[in-house]
Order: structure tokens, then sequence, then C-alpha cells
């Protein structure tokens, strides 16, 4: 990513949380990750496709963020 900045110019804290697909995961998150060098970011990775979005994957993905607030 040769602009960084489109991502870093909109974070209020340190920590960042990428939501993405098994499919994009390995081609976009290195990238990503490399960009927010210095931010503390983890990842939540959902099955691809749209019969996973639905309302059991909004869930799994609210639980994990809920889950990775209170841990901090």
């Amino acid at each position: 990513m040769t602009h960084p900045e489109v991502l870093t110019t909109h974070l209020t804290t340190n920590k960042v949380v990428v939501v993405t697909n098994d499919v994009v995961e390995p081609l976009y998150f290195p990238i990503v990750s490399q960009a927010l060098a210095g931010y503390d970011v983890s990842k939540i990775v959902v099955p691809d496709g749209e019969q996973h979005k639905n309302l059991q994957s909004f869930e799994m993905v609210i639980s994990k963020l809920v889950g990775n607030v209170c841990r901090a």
C-alpha cells in the first residue's frame, strides 16, 4: 500500500480490527497490516460467500469485537 495515510488519518485509537473473508484475507491482510504498522491490528475472518452474510455471521463478528474490547 503506497498511501497508508488513507487508512491512518481516520483512526482515533491504536486498536484496529479488520473484518474480512477467507478468500480476501490471504491476498490483502498482509498489505493492510503492514500499512498499519505501529497499530495493534487484529482480524476477524468470516467464510466467503453470500450464504454467510447473515445474522449468525454478524453475531459472531459482534461477539468477537465485544470480547476484544473487554480484554483491553
